[in-house]
């Protein structure tokens, strides 16, 4: 990717220099090359990578290039802007700078299910639109996190994740949410193998739940009258209710904030988690969330499929809570089976004007 990257530069300086008066004339405008650098490792680690990359450049340009490593995707991306930078290798990660829709992101902090050189366990990065943290407060804010994807390449499946929250604004939006909708996309394509990752997924989906949690703690520590809320697609439910055990007992409710609603759309996650089988969830979902609401399909294939099949077990979304349990006081199940059918993508075009009037009535159910 470097190489690659680089030899692109050198190939439009070897353009840029067939002329002689035409390359005057650029370097007089640009007298010094700016390249704004991305990634996981500390600032030493990533000069030290791009420094014989910066001599072969200089030699090729013919001015001084000088690098700047950026914390995050919003430096770079107003270093571009501002006229700061010449050049910044943004990749699939950094070019949700440029998308529409807010977005918080762990991209790329996980290998296979370890974290990255550079990140931590309540680390994540924004594209520079997310209210609250990058801008002023807002009155509503929904979080969505996708879900799995084992389908796609590398790139393609952070397009693929982009996509889907695009539509869940889109569908939110179109049902009657005025609220802002935030993406949370994470490392869902990792691992290999004879279950083609699912147990790496997995566990990356449980260590994106104190993320999540730090950015609710920041969002409420900045906006502490804004409604949060949560909403999850197949494998996110994992991050989601990850991040709700992290927020039970820690600053955000010993300050009295919660998260006003939840809304796993054809949850990836035992039948047992919301129920006193799963006395820490169970409590965290009685003592984090004002409503907790479930949507499931008994037909959805794609749950009977890989879940029943890696877990030896029934998912959440497929079910619902396991008969004979007891939910979270605060807990409603909603049966969609006859609205979603097999199509676990199916929920938010299916399911949109169930999960807003939920959102509104959140009241009625508590």
């Amino acid at each position: 990717m470097i190489k690659q990257t680089f030899a692109a530069i050198a190939m439009g300086a070897t353009a840029l220099t067939s002329t002689a008066a035409f390359a005057q004339d650029w370097r007089e405008d640009v007298p010094v090359f700016r390249i704004g650098l991305l990634g996981g490792e500390n600032e030493a680690d990533r000069l030290r990578e791009y420094s014989c990359q910066q001599d072969y450049l200089e030699e090729r340009l013919g001015v001084p290039v000088e690098l700047f490593p950026a914390s995050d995707y919003a430096g770079v991306m107003q270093g571009l802007l501002a006229g700061q930078l010449e050049y910044a290798s943004l990749g699939s990660s950094g070019s949700a700078a440029a998308y529409d829709v807010p977005l918080v992101s762990t991209r790329d902090h996980y290998s296979d299910t370890s974290l990255v050189s550079g990140e931590t366990k309540y680390s994540y990065d924004t594209n520079g639109l997310v209210p609250g943290v990058d801008t002023g407060c807002v009155g509503d804010l929904t979080v969505f996190v996708h879900g799995w994807d084992k389908k796609s390449s590398d790139s393609d499946a952070e397009q693929a994740a982009r996509d889907k929250i695009a539509l869940a604004r889109d569908e939110l939006t179109a049902a009657g949410y005025a609220g802002q909708v935030v993406g949370y996309t994470w490392d869902n394509d990792v691992g290999g193998g004879i279950d083609y990752g699912w147990g790496e997924a997995q566990s990356a989906a449980q260590g994106n739940g104190p993320k999540l949690a730090q950015f609710a703690v920041d969002l409420k520590y900045n906006c502490p009258d804004a409604n949060v809320r949560f909403v999850s697609h197949s494998l996110g439910a994992q991050v989601l209710l990850s991040s709700l055990r992290s927020l039970n007992g820690s600053w955000f409710t010993d300050n009295g904030h919660e998260v006003y609603s939840v809304h796993p759309l054809g949850a990836a996650q035992d039948n047992e988690a919301p129920t006193q089988e799963w006395m820490d969830t169970y409590d965290a979902i009685s003592n984090v969330v004002t409503g907790a609401f479930n949507y499931h399909s008994h037909e959805d294939d794609v749950l009977q499929w890989i879940y029943n099949t890696f877990e030896l077990d029934q998912a959440l979304g497929e079910t619902g809570y396991e008969d004979g349990n007891t939910p979270a006081p605060n807990y409603t199940e909603y049966d969609g089976t006859s609205q979603v059918g097999d199509d676990h993508g199916g929920y938010l075009t299916n399911l949109s004007d169930e999960i807003v009037y939920h959102m509104n009535n959140v009241g009625a159910y508590v």
